[in-house]
């Protein structure tokens, strides 16, 4: 009886609480972190130490040269003549070039196919075309004839040129267009556009504001007779 009174008279001592459980811990399902990757240069240079043969540099590539048909010609030029020997023979058998005499201007020339190297080459002295006029080639190596002479100053003054004076009289008294006329020395031409050659050589340029009609004779264009003759007296 006492020992029971004096377990009911010992205070009882609360155990202490335990702290609040957090969330359960999942299991890591991805395995360790891989590992950083490893540098394809390798590892940083240490200053002042050696890194191994240094690059060399590869040469660049030599520029493959290209052909400029308006610029200076290549060095095979001069004897373009003894490569092609029919080239000449084409180009003269061109129909613009047969319709004008044998004649025809730089530009005609480049416009069929004719490089400007081949033309600076074939009007050297002693070669097979002849430069009568400024921009004006004859395709043969002669002298022009007098009918070649009208055609090129008109190919030298402009596609709107037209004869007068005394050598479109001289086309006019002559028998027949094959018949050659008897040119003067110099050759009058007249233009009515605002963009005209100078005189030069045998050729005088007489500029007007006055368009003549065209009249064809023998297959030369020329002015109409009276203005031939007005022309003749004035000049």
């Amino acid at each position: 009886m006492p020992r029971r009174a004096a377990a009911l008279s010992a205070p009882t001592v609360a155990p202490d609480p335990a702290p609040p459980a957090g969330p359960a811990a999942v299991p890591d399902r991805a395995g360790p972190a891989p590992a950083p990757a490893a540098d394809p240069a390798g590892p940083a240079p240490v200053p002042g130490t050696a890194v191994g043969p240094l690059p060399v540099p590869c040469p660049a590539a030599e520029p493959v040269p290209v052909w400029d048909p308006a610029g200076p010609a290549p060095e095979y030029a001069a004897d373009l003549a003894a490569v092609c020997p029919d080239l000449a023979a084409a180009y003269a058998a061109d129909p613009l070039v047969v319709a004008q005499d044998g004649l025809a201007t730089v530009h005609q020339l480049q416009a069929i196919g004719c490089a400007a190297y081949v033309v600076t080459a074939r009007c050297r002295p002693g070669g097979p075309w002849r430069r009568v006029l400024p921009r004006v080639v004859l395709l043969r190596g002669t002298a022009p004839t007098p009918r070649q002479r009208l055609r090129a100053a008109l190919l030298y003054a402009g596609p709107d040129a037209l004869l007068t004076g005394a050598a479109a009289l001289a086309l006019y008294g002559a028998r027949s267009p094959e018949a050659p006329p008897d040119v003067p020395q110099t050759v009058d031409v007249l233009v009515s556009s605002a963009t005209h050659p100078r005189s030069h050589a045998y050729v005088r340029v007489h500029p007007t504001r006055r368009p003549e009609p065209r009249v064809p004779v023998g297959g030369l264009p020329c002015a109409p007779l009276p203005r031939a003759r007005q022309d003749t007296l004035a000049l």
